[in-house]
Formats: structure tokens, sequence, C-alpha cells
């Protein structure tokens, strides 16, 4: 009886042991799918000089009575599939294009960013990247030039709404 208890529970210690990684895998196709069906449209990807860091101008389609979409630039790391949003908004005509500048400076090239509405975001640093911006809105680029930003505008301090 003794035996039989013991074979049991090894019986049942295997059949754990092969439960685990086949829920394990399943869990994880899960995710992965998650973020391909829902992660939007990529219209433009890059990635920085040393390959560390991409940065992606998604387009995603709300589900809203009207024809707007929420369009912005992402900022992932090579073997991170969390995305972060550094600049955002709903899309009624604006058009963004981003280039690297070199390791660790993202420029953001927004043409008609007055019609980049609601919720904007705009970050100016995301872990070891300096985020600039160059908005077709901004009236005088110039006087905004900040030295840290070749090409562009770091936002002020205090970022008003697009």
């Amino acid at each position: 009886m003794a035996e039989s208890v013991q074979t049991t529970m090894k019986s049942n210690w295997l059949r754990w042991l092969l439960i685990f990684p086949v829920c394990l895998v399943l869990g994880v196709g899960l995710l992965i799918a998650y973020f391909r069906i829902f992660s939007g449209r990529v219209l433009q990807s890059a990635q920085n000089p040393d390959g560390t860091v991409t940065a992606e101008v998604l387009a995603s389609d709300s589900a809203a009575a009207t024809d707007v979409e929420y369009l912005g630039v992402i900022l992932k790391t090579r073997f991170d599939p969390i995305r972060h949003y550094v600049f955002a908004g709903s899309n009624y005509g604006a058009n963004i294009q981003i280039s690297w500048i070199n390791d660790h400076v993202l420029l953001i090239h927004c043409d008609h960013c007055e019609k980049l509405e609601g919720g904007n975001i705009l970050e100016r640093k995301w872990h070891q990247v300096t985020i600039c911006y160059n908005l077709s809105n901004v009236a005088d680029l110039q006087e905004n030039q900040d030295a840290s930003c070749p090409g562009g505008i770091a936002p002020a301090t205090s970022e008003p709404h697009l």
C-alpha cells in the first residue's frame, strides 16, 4: 500500500512537471499575440546607431464614432516588449517623422502638429534617450533652440498642450 501511495505521488509530480512548461509557453504565446494584435500599425521604425533602442511611429484606430486615429511615437529597448509613448495625440492631419541624431538623441519632426489634439504626450527624456522636437507650428524655432537638441527643440519644462 505504501508503494502505491508513493507511485501516485510520483505520478502527480511528473504530471505537474509536464503541465507547468506547457502553461508557461501558452501564457507567453498569448501575451505576444496580444501585443501583436493590439499594438497598432507601425508607420516608421528607426533603431538608434548602437542598436539598443527602437523608436516607432504608431497609428492606432480608435473604436469611437469618428474616424480619428491615435498617432504617436513609442520607444522600446531591445529585449523588453513593453513600449513607452513619448509623443502622441489624436490625429486630425498631422505627420510625424523620426530620426536618430546619435545613440542617445532622438529627433521627432511633426508637420501640421496643430492637428494633433487631445491627451498629447510630450516627453523630454526616456531612460538614457533625450527627445528633441521639430514642430511645424512652433513660430520661432531658432529662439527655442536647445544646445542638446541639434536640429530641433527640447520642450520647455512646463510643456503646453499642443
